[in-house]
This record gives C-alpha cells, structure tokens and sequence, in this order.
C-alpha cells in the first residue's frame, strides 16, 4: 500500500488489494506452521527414549507418566549340563507339610524359596516367620513357548490419563518402523 503514489491511495483500492492478498497470506501463515510442525516431528524417531517423550509430549505433558516396558529383550535363564561347567542353577521342591524340615534345609511355598532356620518344623514357611527366613524369589522353568511373547513393547499410559486409542496408535506405527507388535495398557 505505502508503493502506490498518493493520488491512487484510496479506500476501494486498498480494500481491492488486501482482498487480493488475503489467501497468500493464508496460505504463508498454513505453510508456516507446517513447518513447525514437521520441525516437531523430525526430532522424534522409533527409539524408546524419543517415542516415550513425544508420548508424554502429546498425552502427559504434566506428570510424564508414560513409559514403553521392552518386553523382547527377557532374560531366558538356561539350565546348563555338568560338562559345560556353567554356573549352577538350583531347583527346589516344594514345601510339604508331612516332611519335617532341619536347619538349613530349603523349600518353595508361594513365589518364594524359604530357609528353615529352626532344629525341625513342619509349619508352612509364611506362617510361622520364626521357623523359615525367605531365602531368595522363586525361579520358574519355563518351556521355551512362554518366553516368546506375543508383544515386542508395551505401552504403559497412567489411568487419569485420556487418550484415544486408535490416535495413539497411529503415532506409534508412524513412528515405529520394525517391531510393531505392541499393545497399550493402563497402571
């Protein structure tokens, strides 16, 4: 407008000319902020660490809450044979309460193993705490099957927060490219 000599400044022209360059200006201020946006979505990738942040990013901008649990990396105990002289695994059996145990003497009840730690007791291990100490966590053999899980992550999303399903998911395939067997769960 400030271009135009005086004597063409007028107000049907200047109207005339901010018509005319009202959809540029639309269009500059929409590829502006398609910028920003892909500028935003370039920094994220499928590792852990960036799709956990732009998660919590878009989700739980607050409180952070959300976290991928990697479920493909699971330690699969092995039980080695003697002439591969490996570290040794134990197996206990379970605790019975026909047998009298000594000092010393281990056995399994629940999800624990237990240490008898009186001269003789045939009390149940969670019972009596001053016949039995918990030794260490109970090991479960498994069958090859049950370690392969169904799932490479999880996505673990606190329960205050709201989110939709099929969005969440349409950011997570975007951005993970291998390993997409995935499920979301609340905690």
């Amino acid at each position: 407008m400030f271009f135009l000599p005086i004597h063409l400044r007028q107000i049907v022209r200047k109207t005339l000319l901010e018509v005319l360059i009202s959809p540029v200006k639309n269009l500059h201020t929409t590829l502006l902020q398609y910028r920003i946006d892909t500028i935003y979505k370039v920094r994220f990738n499928g590792q852990i660490i960036y799709l956990t942040k732009f998660l919590n990013d878009r989700y739980d901008n607050i409180f952070r809450g959300i976290y991928i649990d990697n479920v493909a990396n699971v330690n699969i105990p092995y039980l080695y044979n003697k002439a591969e002289v490996r570290p040794k695994t134990y197996l206990y059996n379970k605790w019975d309460g026909s047998i009298a145990y000594s000092a010393g003497e281990f056995s399994v009840y629940g999800t624990n193993v237990y240490i008898a730690l009186g001269s003789t007791t045939n009390d149940q291990p969670d019972i009596s705490p001053a016949d039995w100490a918990v030794y260490k966590d109970r090991f479960f053999l498994k069958n090859k099957i049950e370690y392969q899980t169904q799932y490479d992550f999880i996505v673990m999303v606190p329960v205050p927060v709201t989110f939709n399903v099929n969005e969440m998911k349409a950011f997570i395939n975007y951005y993970k490219l291998a390993g997409k067997r995935y499920t979301i769960q609340t905690y």
